[in-house]
């Protein structure tokens, strides 16, 4: 919730997400952060923004930065499914779906005007920042705006080491406007912008590779929205347009005769003596999209349907530029970028799901539901003039479905075994990447197939009086999973020091895991506890390997005290993670998990994955004044110094949080 976020100070929607049950959260550096749902990242994770959707034809395989675009202040609440959801969502819904729900101000009676100014301060990266929200209503209309503004300063991680390149400028607006139209009828317009500055990547510095980003992200929508008690509960209308802006400035330093960048000081700072070649690359994504839904309900409320129509299409320009130093460092397009400039990418997409209610056993047992639906998917991309391919245009369509058994008694208990399937549609990277895309240099593959994920689960959710528990088992099998293999590129192995891999279609796979978590409340105390394990291994070529950056066991323990109405709230919790030595094979060779040390650019002989760590934390907050609210937080008390698995960068050290908020 809203509140949460604000609890938590989280400077980003990655890192307000990083205490939630089942999401593991990576950082390749500051300013992104892709969460990771049942070992699955990036695009196999589906974003939403109020139902549009986020995600693209050209988000980065992996670990990206894109969910860091979005503004956690604007952001009314953050639903999140844990496992496959095609039915309902579509292409990338595989490990879990991402839904951000904007802030809609709630204003009594006919006329007012609401206001929220908050400012903060972060120790660990002298961070200051602010963030302002208006809101007015008059009769049927109501307006809405506001923006934020942070400057996130170099991190000091744990044992006081600075990360280089670390700091950033982050930036956001936003403005909406709902109309009544009658006593059914609802039009809603909204805008989202963000810009990202000066972003550093230096998992691969110690190979004289550093890079800086800049993001512009503008998303619009209008919908048209229709209510109602009768059989037809809800009818929405939906067009949207999305632009994804990333410009990313990479430096290719000296190397030494060990393949390490020469002169590191030098390096970071960009100094045109250490720096032999600049690349610029620019990508520019538009997208528009139309949705159609519908929710009825029957048989006397005991049947709800929901099905809907959706198309979404992109339309990419990429292109890069080169500059040497034996030049003079002067500009000289390339030609081509990350994709070829003209890229098309379309997903469509009709489904129908349907909730009934079968047996009424009676109220003390409860309702017994069965669900289930399905979704035919469509998707087209087309590529210009790839390196050594040529045009690539590839196209599939297919149909996902999900059906589950539940016993249901509102507010007191959900026991539930559920089938689920997802899909993704190979990406634009994926298929028509040429070049060194982080850890690895990429050629293309145009026969790539989408890969497909079943998913069996069983589980519970109990409230009974003070306690409340939740708990899940899943089993998952994956077809046709998009994997690497390692490739040859114009005779080599290696590019610049980068393995060359190629992307396939697995022969299969599966993947395992536990979720759980209990909550007790007594007097004004709430015990907290949840813990999170998973595994999963891909097939192909007759060898089985862990998958690519499955996270280690981790989990939150915490301890809260409630005052009552004066908002008086405080908290002491611990973070923690188990040791992850699972390793796929391109793992091994990721410096952001097996490098000897910061910045060597050397891989350890015998890399033993990432070392397990715990965090111990206090923060609280309090109303005073009738209007204003302090909220204060001491994290990583024992200045730890770690590392999320995956991740290129050390976490914060000690770091004390402040925020205060005036609200009128």
């Amino acid at each position: 919730t809203s509140e949460e976020i604000r609890e938590r100070q989280a400077g980003s929607v990655p890192e307000a997400l990083q205490e939630m049950p089942g999401v593991y959260v990576q950082q390749t550096n500051r300013g992104a952060g892709a969460p990771i749902v049942r070992g699955l990242i990036g695009p196999q994770n589906l974003i939403l923004v109020d139902g549009v959707r986020f995600n693209t034809g050209t988000f980065r395989t992996g670990p990206n930065q894109y969910l860091a675009t979005i503004d956690p202040f604007a952001l009314e609440r953050i639903e999140v499914v844990r496992g496959p959801a095609a039915v309902l969502y579509g292409s990338g819904a595989m490990g879990g779906v991402f839904h951000l729900v904007t802030e809609q101000p709630d204003i009594k009676g006919g006329h007012g005007a609401s206001a929220k100014l908050s400012g903060w301060l972060r120790s660990a990266d002298a961070s200051p920042g602010g963030t302002l929200s208006l809101a007015a209503k008059a009769d049927d209309l109501t307006l809405s705006g506001g923006g934020t503004m942070a400057r996130f300063g170099e991190l000091r991680a744990g044992g006081g080491d600075v990360q280089p390149l670390s700091a950033y400028t982050a930036g956001s607006w936003r403005a909406k406007a709902t109309q009544r139209l009658g006593k059914s009828m609802t039009l809603t317009g909204a805008y989202f912008g963000t810009t990202l500055d000066d972003a550093g990547r230096t998992d691969r510095l110690g190979r004289g590779d550093v890079r800086l980003y800049d993001n512009d992200d503008h998303l619009a929508y209008a919908a048209l929205t229709y209510e109602s008690k009768g059989p037809v509960r809800r009818v929405r209308v939906l067009g949207s347009y999305h632009r994804m802006d990333e410009t990313g400035d990479r430096f290719s330093c000296d190397e030494d005769e060990a393949g390490a960048v020469a002169d590191l000081p030098a390096c970071i700072s960009f100094k045109g003596s250490a720096v032999e070649e600049k690349r610029r690359y620019r990508d520019v994504v538009d997208t528009a999209g139309a949705e159609i839904d519908v929710a009825l309900s029957l048989l006397g409320n005991r049947l709800e349907l929901v099905g809907g129509f959706e198309v979404y299409h992109d339309w990419v320009g990429s292109s890069r530029q080169d500059a040497l130093r034996d030049d003079g460092f002067a500009w000289r397009a390339a030609p081509r970028g990350n994709f070829s400039d003209g890229s098309t990418y379309r997903t469509l997409g009709v489904f129908l799901h349907a909730d009934l209610m079968a047996w009424d056993v009676g109220p003390n047992i409860g309702q017994v539901h069965l669900t289930g639906g399905g979704r035919f998917s469509d998707f087209a991309a087309h590529a210009p003039d790839v390196p050594s391919i040529g045009d690539v245009s590839y196209s599939d369509s297919g149909f996902a479905g999900a059906a589950s058994l539940q016993l249901l008694r509102p507010d007191l208990y959900n026991f539930y075994a559920s089938f689920n399937q997802g899909f993704r549609a190979p990406s634009l990277q994926e298929t028509t990447a040429v070049g060194d895309t982080g850890s690895k240099f990429e050629i293309p593959n145009g026969e790539l197939a989408p890969e497909r994920i079943d998913t069996v689960e069983v589980g519970a959710k109990l409230f009974w009086g003070p306690l409340s528990f939740h708990g899940a088992w899943f089993y998952s099998f994956l077809r046709g999973a998009i994997d690497e293999e390692s490739a040859v590129w114009q005779g080599r192995a290696d590019v610049g020091g980068a393995p060359v891999v190629r992307r396939i279609n697995a022969e299969g796979g599966d993947g395992t895991g536990v979720e759980g978590g209990a909550r007790l409340s007594l007097w004004k105390l709430t015990f907290g506890a949840g813990a999170t394990w998973t595994e999963a291994e891909l097939k192909n070529g007759g060898e089985t390997h862990p998958a690519r950056r499955i996270p280690p066991v981790f989990g939150k323990a915490s301890l809260r005290y409630d005052h009552g109405d004066d908002g008086l709230w405080l908290e002491a919790f611990s973070l923690w993670s188990g040791r992850q030595d699972a390793l796929h094979p391109i793992d091994k060779e990721d410096l952001r998990i097996c490098e000897t040390r910061d910045f060597t650019g050397l891989l350890k002989d015998d890399c033993d994955g990432t070392d397990p760590w715990v965090t111990f934390n206090l923060r609280g907050g309090v109303r005073f004044l009738k209007r204003f609210r302090a909220d204060v937080g001491l994290y990583n008390l024992t200045d730890a110094n770690y590392r999320l698995h995956g991740s290129g960068f050390d976490m914060p050290g000690f770091d004390a949080r402040a925020m205060l908020t005036y609200e009128m």
